[in-house]
C-alpha cells in the first residue's frame, strides 16, 4: 500500500518537517508518480522508519541511525554499540550521583535544623584528588587551570574539597589546609580525565563522617575540629591521615552567620 507524505506523517505520529529529515539522511526513499509527481511511501517505509525510531530511542543521533539502517559491517555496528552503551554508562553513573548528593545534602540540611550531634562511621572509597597547597589558589594557578576545568565540567561526579594534613592538626601551628578537586577512582574509568602529575591518591580508608560548624568571619582552625578529634579519643579511635571537608551552606542563627562542613576524619582502632 502507498502514502502520501501526510498520511504517512500522521500514521508515524511525526511531522512533515522530521519526515523529510529521514529522506535527506537516506532512511527512507520515496518513489515518485511519473504522472502527478506525488511522492508515495510504501509498507517498506513503515517498517524502515519504526525500526529507526527504535534505534533513536537508545539515544543514537538521525545521522547514527542513517549509518545503521545502511548495514554497515559488524565490526562498525558493534564499535557504534560499544560507544552508545559506554555514554549510557556515564549518563546513568551521573545522574545516580546527582540523586546521591541530593539525597545526602537533604540529609545534612535534616540534621543541621534540628542541632543534634552527628558521627557515624563509614568507607570513604580511593580518590584521586587535584590538590593546591595555596588554600584558595587551586582555580587561579595557570599551570593547572586547564585541568581544572577539565575537572570541574564533571560535577558532581567530581567534588570541591578542603584537606587538613594531619600534621597540621597534631602541631596546631601554623595551621594550614589545602584546596583539592577530587573523583574516584572507581568513576575515572568511565571519565578519563587528563591527570597531570600533580595528582595525588587517597586509598580507601574508614573515616568517622561529622558535620562542622565555624562562624562565617572565622577562618578554619584547629578549634573547629576539636569535637571530632574529641569524638575519636572518647570512641577508642586514632586519627590515620588527613581530613577531608566541604562546605555545605550558610545560615543566620541568633542574628549571627555561621558556615556548615561536612567533614571526614580517617581513623584506626586504638
Amino acid at each position: 500500500m502507498n502514502y502520501t507524505i501526510k498520511k504517512f506523517a500522521s500514521m508515524q505520529g511525526l511531522t512533515v518537517d522530521t519526515l523529510r529529515q529521514y529522506e535527506k539522511k537516506g532512511i527512507i526513499q520515496p518513489f515518485q508518480d511519473e504522472e502527478n509527481g506525488y511522492r508515495y511511501y510504501s509498507d517498506m517505509d513503515v517498517r524502515i522508519v519504526s525500526t529507526s525510531r527504535w534505534y533513536s530511542s537508545l539515544g543514537f543521533t538521525l545521522s547514527q541511525v542513517a549509518e545503521i539502517m545502511k548495514t554497515l559491517s559488524n565490526e562498525s555496528l558493534q564499535s557504534a554499540f560499544s560507544e552508545k552503551i559506554l555514554e549510557q554508562k556515564r549518563q546513568i553513573v551521573y545522574e545516580e550521583e546527582k540523586l546521591k548528593e541530593l539525597i545526602r545534602f537533604q540529609r545534612y540540611y535534616n540534621l543541621i535544623e534540628r542541632g543534634e550531634p552527628f558521627y557515624e562511621e563509614v568507607a570513604l572509597p580511593e580518590l584521586l584528588y587535584l590538590p593546591h597547597s595555596m588554600k584558595d589558589q587551586l582555580m587561579q594557578d595557570e599551570d593547572i587551570l586547564p585541568y581544572v576545568r577539565a575537572w570541574m565540567e564533571l560535577l558532581p561526579v567530581t567534588f570541591y574539597t578542603r584537606w587538613v594534613p594531619k600534621a597540621s592538626i597534631e602541631k596546631r601551628e601554623p595551621f594550614h589546609y589545602y584546596m583539592a578537586l577530587c573523583i574516584s577512582k572507581e568513576n575515572l574509568a568511565l571519565w578519563p580525565v587528563p591527570l597531570p602529575s600533580c595528582v595525588r591518591t587517597s586509598p580507601e580508608r574508614k573515616c568517622i563522617h561529622t558535620i562542622l560548624r565555624k562562624k562565617h568571619e572565622e577562618v578554619l582552625s584547629g578549634k573547629h575540629l576539636d569535637q571530632g578529634l574529641l569524638y575519636l579519643e572518647k570512641n577508642g579511635y586514632r586519627l590515620s591521615g588527613d581530613v577531608m571537608t566541604m562546605y555545605i551552606s550558610s545560615r543566620i542563627e541568633q542574628g549571627q552567620k555561621v558556615n556548615y562542613h561536612y567533614a571526614y576524619f580517617p581513623v584506626e582502632t586504638e
